[in-house]
């Protein structure tokens, strides 16, 4: 399947270049699943869709590419990355390991400002609605939050892009539900190991917490997303 041109209306508010513009609506696109895996993403439609040069648009591809969310294919051109069972195993192993080491990092540097602004941002979520945009945001800048104290701006940069493939494959499973799951509870006791200085066991929470999502996805509709390029 090839994407269907459409007019612009491509927004280029906050962004310092065509380029990273429409980088940024293809990525919204691919992560939110509008863009299924394994699609065709045909420059010369994705032209007349932004109305745009050849070359931006193949800039931003590339860029996509570099994230893991665009797969650039000799003489066939750029797809969407497919997604698979294997690919949500090894991309939740990565990210626990990564979780577990900024986490740790974070609650050695972190100081009671930091303490402060985790209580607030955990007070703020679980008074959202579940499965809200605004929900969305307060979560992800929630777990940003617990390891923003981690000195390793790589680390905490890989983390991030571990984080949009997870949010990519729980996006594309959409039937799935938690399963009784008190994830309020699992964001209180996060806190609190961080508040407690408690290494080892806010390590053990976040991998669980990040193990658990997977499985659950792994179990209600990922197969049906399971989908490898044409």
């Amino acid at each position: 399947m090839s994407v269907v041109p459409s007019p612009s209306g491509l927004d280029r508010t906050g962004h310092p270049s065509l380029r990273a513009a429409i980088h940024d609506a293809l990525r919204i696109e691919i992560l939110e699943g509008r863009l299924e895996p394994g699609n065709l993403l045909r420059i010369k439609d994705l032209q007349s869709r932004f109305g745009v040069s050849a070359s931006v648009v193949r800039e931003a591809l590339c860029q996509l590419a570099s994230r893991g969310l665009v797969l650039a294919e000799e003489q066939r051109g750029f797809r969407v990355a497919p997604v698979s069972a294997v690919d949500l195993e090894d991309v939740t192993r990565s990210r626990a390991e990564l979780e577990e080491f900024t986490i740790r990092d974070a609650i050695a540097n972190g100081d009671v400002e930091w303490e402060s602004r985790l209580l607030a941002a955990f007070h703020k979520l679980v008074r959202l609605p579940k499965r809200s945009a605004a929900y969305a945001s307060e979560h992800q800048a929630f777990h940003d939050l617990l390891v923003e104290p981690c000195r390793s701006e790589w680390m905490k940069r890989f983390r991030k892009t571990l984080q949009e493939h997870s949010d990519r494959y729980r996006r594309l499973a959409t039937n799935h539900n938690d399963d009784g799951r008190d994830i309020d509870g699992e964001h209180r006791e996060l806190m609190n190991a961080a508040l407690d200085r408690d290494a080892d066991r806010a390590a053990l929470l976040i991998s669980e917490h990040v193990r658990r999502t997977a499985r659950i996805l792994a179990r209600h509709g990922l197969t049906t997303a399971d989908r490898q390029p044409e």
